[in-house]
């Protein structure tokens, strides 16, 4: 009995080659992200308004939670996946760190 592994059995390897053919490097472009409306920051500050003043990120039950209400109430960042809020209220806590931590001199 062989005790390296397997079984004894036969090992099958099988190579798949791809290849992407671009006529010109600029038919390759990179995808940028939609940029935050005002209805859509205005919304976020009246969802998140409360994380955002404790300088705290909402993730989980809460994030999607308020990506409830924003459905319930006909908003527009349910719309936008859960990362991208993530990101925008992480965006968010920091400039409001900024601003506090400015605010105390320790800038």
């Amino acid at each position: 009995m062989d005790r390296r592994g397997g079984g004894g059995g036969q090992v099958n390897i099988i190579t798949i080659h791809i290849c992407f053919y671009v006529d010109s490097p600029n038919d390759v472009k990179a995808v940028k992200g939609r940029r935050w409306t005002e209805e859509e920051e205005e919304e976020v500050k009246e969802i998140y308004g409360e994380a955002i003043d404790k300088m705290k990120i909402p993730e989980g039950a809460e994030l999607t939670a308020g990506m409830q209400q924003s459905r319930e109430n006909n908003g527009l960042i349910h719309l936008r996946s859960r990362d991208a809020i993530r990101k925008r209220l992480q965006a968010l806590v920091v400039e409001r760190c900024e601003l506090y931590n400015a605010q105390r001199g320790f800038c």
